[in-house]
Protein backbone atom coordinates (compact mmCIF):
# COMPACT_ATOMS: atom_id res chain seq x y z
CA UNK A 1 0.00 0.00 0.00
CA UNK A 2 2.80 2.37 0.92
CA UNK A 3 4.65 1.64 -2.31
CA UNK A 4 1.45 2.26 -4.31
CA UNK A 5 0.96 5.66 -2.68
CA UNK A 6 4.58 6.59 -3.30
CA UNK A 7 4.26 5.55 -6.94
CA UNK A 8 1.18 7.76 -7.41
CA UNK A 9 3.10 10.70 -5.98
CA UNK A 10 5.93 10.15 -8.46
CA UNK A 11 3.51 9.80 -11.36
CA UNK A 12 1.73 13.02 -10.40
CA UNK A 13 5.06 14.83 -9.97
CA UNK A 14 6.16 13.65 -13.40
CA UNK A 15 2.96 14.89 -15.04
CA UNK A 16 3.21 18.23 -13.25
CA UNK A 17 6.84 18.66 -14.30
CA UNK A 18 5.92 18.03 -17.94
CA UNK A 19 3.04 20.54 -17.67
CA UNK A 20 5.46 23.22 -16.48
CA UNK A 21 4.64 23.64 -12.78
CA UNK A 22 7.39 25.26 -10.76
CA UNK A 23 9.30 23.14 -8.25
CA UNK A 24 7.67 24.67 -5.18
CA UNK A 25 4.16 23.76 -6.36
CA UNK A 26 5.18 20.18 -7.21
CA UNK A 27 6.59 19.81 -3.71
CA UNK A 28 3.41 21.20 -2.11
CA UNK A 29 1.09 18.97 -4.14
CA UNK A 30 3.02 15.70 -4.00
CA UNK A 31 4.95 15.84 -0.74
CA UNK A 32 8.21 14.97 -2.47
CA UNK A 33 11.39 16.67 -1.32
CA UNK A 34 13.28 19.24 -3.34
CA UNK A 35 16.04 16.67 -3.90
CA UNK A 36 13.54 14.10 -5.20
CA UNK A 37 11.94 16.58 -7.61
CA UNK A 38 15.32 17.62 -9.01
CA UNK A 39 16.21 13.97 -9.47
CA UNK A 40 12.94 13.62 -11.40
CA UNK A 41 13.95 16.56 -13.61
CA UNK A 42 17.26 14.87 -14.43
CA UNK A 43 15.53 11.61 -15.29
CA UNK A 44 13.08 13.39 -17.62
CA UNK A 45 15.84 15.34 -19.32
CA UNK A 46 17.85 12.14 -19.76
CA UNK A 47 14.77 10.71 -21.49
CA UNK A 48 14.85 13.60 -23.95
CA UNK A 49 12.18 15.90 -22.47
CA UNK A 50 12.81 19.65 -22.65
CA UNK A 51 11.29 20.90 -19.40
CA UNK A 52 12.26 24.51 -20.03
CA UNK A 53 9.80 24.61 -22.96
CA UNK A 54 6.76 24.64 -20.67
CA UNK A 55 8.31 26.00 -17.47
CA UNK A 56 8.71 29.67 -18.37
CA UNK A 57 8.94 30.89 -14.77
CA UNK A 58 10.43 29.65 -11.51
CA UNK A 59 8.40 31.79 -9.11
CA UNK A 60 4.93 31.63 -7.56
CA UNK A 61 2.84 34.75 -8.11
CA UNK A 62 -0.24 35.85 -6.18
CA UNK A 63 -3.35 37.77 -7.18
CA UNK A 64 -1.55 41.00 -6.31
CA UNK A 65 0.74 40.43 -9.30
CA UNK A 66 -1.46 38.38 -11.61
CA UNK A 67 -4.51 40.67 -11.49
CA UNK A 68 -2.70 43.98 -11.95
CA UNK A 69 -4.59 45.07 -15.08
CA UNK A 70 -8.05 44.77 -16.59
CA UNK A 71 -6.75 42.57 -19.42
CA UNK A 72 -5.12 40.23 -16.90
CA UNK A 73 -8.41 40.03 -15.01
CA UNK A 74 -10.22 39.06 -18.22
CA UNK A 75 -7.67 36.28 -18.75
CA UNK A 76 -8.10 35.12 -15.15
CA UNK A 77 -11.89 35.15 -15.44
CA UNK A 78 -11.84 33.02 -18.59
CA UNK A 79 -9.29 30.56 -17.25
CA UNK A 80 -10.88 30.12 -13.83
CA UNK A 81 -14.36 29.77 -15.32
CA UNK A 82 -13.04 26.88 -17.42
CA UNK A 83 -11.50 25.41 -14.26
CA UNK A 84 -14.80 25.55 -12.36
CA UNK A 85 -16.69 24.10 -15.34
CA UNK A 86 -14.21 21.21 -15.42
CA UNK A 87 -13.69 20.54 -11.71
CA UNK A 88 -17.13 21.35 -10.30
CA UNK A 89 -17.77 22.24 -6.66
CA UNK A 90 -14.68 20.36 -5.52
CA UNK A 91 -12.45 23.25 -6.63
CA UNK A 92 -13.73 25.32 -3.69
CA UNK A 93 -12.31 22.86 -1.15
CA UNK A 94 -9.10 21.66 -2.81
CA UNK A 95 -6.95 22.30 -5.86
CA UNK A 96 -7.88 19.70 -8.46
CA UNK A 97 -4.70 19.25 -10.51
CA UNK A 98 -6.34 17.07 -13.16
CA UNK A 99 -9.15 19.58 -13.71
CA UNK A 100 -6.69 22.47 -13.67
CA UNK A 101 -4.53 20.84 -16.34
CA UNK A 102 -7.55 20.24 -18.59
CA UNK A 103 -8.84 23.78 -18.06
CA UNK A 104 -5.42 25.25 -18.81
CA UNK A 105 -5.20 23.38 -22.13
CA UNK A 106 -8.63 24.74 -23.08
CA UNK A 107 -7.52 28.23 -22.04
CA UNK A 108 -4.43 27.97 -24.23
CA UNK A 109 -6.52 26.83 -27.21
CA UNK A 110 -8.98 29.68 -26.67
CA UNK A 111 -6.26 32.34 -26.48
CA UNK A 112 -4.55 30.90 -29.56
CA UNK A 113 -7.74 31.16 -31.62
CA UNK A 114 -8.42 34.72 -30.47
CA UNK A 115 -4.81 35.85 -31.06
CA UNK A 116 -5.16 35.01 -34.75
CA UNK A 117 -7.64 37.90 -34.98
CA UNK A 118 -6.45 40.13 -32.15
CA UNK A 119 -2.71 39.62 -31.43
CA UNK A 120 -2.97 42.13 -28.58
CA UNK A 121 -4.49 39.40 -26.41
CA UNK A 122 -1.05 37.78 -26.10
CA UNK A 123 0.17 40.72 -24.05
CA UNK A 124 -1.31 38.91 -21.06
CA UNK A 125 -0.84 35.17 -20.92
CA UNK A 126 -0.81 33.03 -17.79
CA UNK A 127 1.26 29.92 -17.08
CA UNK A 128 0.05 26.70 -15.45
CA UNK A 129 1.75 27.83 -12.24
CA UNK A 130 -0.22 31.09 -12.40
CA UNK A 131 -3.40 29.04 -12.82
CA UNK A 132 -2.50 27.02 -9.72
CA UNK A 133 -1.94 30.21 -7.71
CA UNK A 134 -5.40 31.52 -8.64
CA UNK A 135 -6.97 28.12 -7.95
CA UNK A 136 -5.25 28.09 -4.56
CA UNK A 137 -6.71 31.50 -3.70
CA UNK A 138 -10.15 30.30 -4.80
CA UNK A 139 -9.85 27.30 -2.48
CA UNK A 140 -8.72 29.42 0.47
CA UNK A 141 -11.58 31.92 -0.12
CA UNK A 142 -9.12 34.69 -0.89
CA UNK A 143 -10.62 34.84 -4.40
CA UNK A 144 -14.13 34.48 -5.79
CA UNK A 145 -16.40 35.15 -8.73
CA UNK A 146 -18.64 38.20 -8.63
CA UNK A 147 -21.51 39.11 -10.93
CA UNK A 148 -21.63 42.50 -12.66
CA UNK A 149 -24.97 44.28 -12.19
CA UNK A 150 -24.45 46.14 -15.48
CA UNK A 151 -23.45 43.47 -18.02
CA UNK A 152 -24.38 40.43 -15.87
CA UNK A 153 -21.03 38.78 -16.55
CA UNK A 154 -19.22 36.75 -13.90
CA UNK A 155 -15.64 37.89 -13.28
CA UNK A 156 -12.80 36.62 -11.10
CA UNK A 157 -11.58 38.83 -8.28
CA UNK A 158 -9.04 38.39 -5.48
CA UNK A 159 -8.64 40.02 -2.08
CA UNK A 160 -4.94 40.37 -2.94
CA UNK A 161 -5.32 42.14 -6.28
CA UNK A 162 -3.91 45.64 -6.67
CA UNK A 163 -6.19 46.83 -9.49
CA UNK A 164 -9.78 48.00 -9.30
CA UNK A 165 -12.37 45.45 -8.23
CA UNK A 166 -14.86 46.63 -10.85
CA UNK A 167 -15.99 44.44 -13.75
CA UNK A 168 -13.14 44.15 -16.30
CA UNK A 169 -15.62 43.49 -19.11
CA UNK A 170 -17.27 46.88 -18.57
CA UNK A 171 -14.04 48.86 -18.39
CA UNK A 172 -12.88 51.17 -21.16
CA UNK A 173 -9.82 49.00 -21.61
CA UNK A 174 -11.97 45.91 -22.07
CA UNK A 175 -14.01 47.62 -24.77
CA UNK A 176 -10.90 47.54 -26.97
CA UNK A 177 -11.05 43.74 -26.79
CA UNK A 178 -14.77 43.15 -27.37
CA UNK A 179 -13.87 40.66 -30.11
CA UNK A 180 -11.94 38.59 -27.58
CA UNK A 181 -14.73 38.62 -24.99
CA UNK A 182 -17.39 37.63 -27.51
CA UNK A 183 -15.22 34.80 -28.82
CA UNK A 184 -14.60 33.66 -25.24
CA UNK A 185 -18.33 33.54 -24.61
CA UNK A 186 -18.92 31.37 -27.65
CA UNK A 187 -16.03 29.06 -26.81
CA UNK A 188 -17.22 28.61 -23.23
CA UNK A 189 -20.78 27.93 -24.37
CA UNK A 190 -19.54 25.29 -26.81
CA UNK A 191 -17.34 23.59 -24.22
CA UNK A 192 -20.01 23.63 -21.52
CA UNK A 193 -22.74 22.22 -23.74
CA UNK A 194 -20.40 19.57 -25.26
CA UNK A 195 -21.95 19.67 -28.77
CA UNK A 196 -21.77 16.79 -31.24
CA UNK A 197 -18.94 16.97 -33.83
CA UNK A 198 -21.21 18.17 -36.65
CA UNK A 199 -22.75 20.80 -34.36
CA UNK A 200 -19.34 21.96 -33.16
CA UNK A 201 -18.27 22.70 -36.73
CA UNK A 202 -21.32 24.89 -37.32
CA UNK A 203 -20.86 26.74 -34.03
CA UNK A 204 -17.23 27.40 -34.88
CA UNK A 205 -18.23 29.04 -38.16
CA UNK A 206 -20.89 31.12 -36.39
CA UNK A 207 -18.31 32.17 -33.79
CA UNK A 208 -15.95 33.38 -36.51
CA UNK A 209 -18.70 35.43 -38.18
CA UNK A 210 -19.81 37.01 -34.92
CA UNK A 211 -16.23 37.68 -33.89
CA UNK A 212 -15.54 39.39 -37.23
CA UNK A 213 -18.63 41.56 -36.81
CA UNK A 214 -17.52 42.58 -33.32
CA UNK A 215 -14.07 43.53 -34.53
CA UNK A 216 -15.62 45.73 -37.24
CA UNK A 217 -17.77 47.48 -34.64
CA UNK A 218 -14.70 48.07 -32.47
CA UNK A 219 -12.90 49.70 -35.39
CA UNK A 220 -15.94 51.86 -36.09
CA UNK A 221 -15.96 53.07 -32.50
CA UNK A 222 -12.31 54.09 -32.69
CA UNK A 223 -13.06 56.33 -35.71
CA UNK A 224 -16.11 57.87 -34.11
CA UNK A 225 -18.69 56.16 -36.33
CA UNK A 226 -19.99 53.53 -33.96
CA UNK A 227 -23.74 53.82 -33.18
CA UNK A 228 -25.54 53.48 -29.88
CA UNK A 229 -27.13 50.24 -31.09
CA UNK A 230 -23.98 48.17 -30.52
CA UNK A 231 -24.41 45.64 -27.76
CA UNK A 232 -22.00 45.26 -24.85
CA UNK A 233 -19.89 42.05 -24.93
CA UNK A 234 -20.62 39.27 -22.46
CA UNK A 235 -19.20 35.90 -21.53
CA UNK A 236 -21.03 32.85 -20.29
CA UNK A 237 -22.44 33.10 -16.79
CA UNK A 238 -22.86 29.78 -15.01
Amino acid sequence: MHNGKQLRRWVQARQMALMGYVTRIIILETGLTDKQVRRLYRDLEDDGYKLATNRTTRTIRSGATLLNSQLNRIHASLMMQLYINTGGEQVYTSVNIEALDRAFRMYQALIYEVSRIDPHINRAKFTISDAWCLASELRSEEAMFESCSTCHCSYFTSLNQSSSGSCPFCSETALMHRGMTESAKLELEAKTESPQPQQASGEKNIARVRLSENMERSKAKETGTRTMKDEHPKILVN
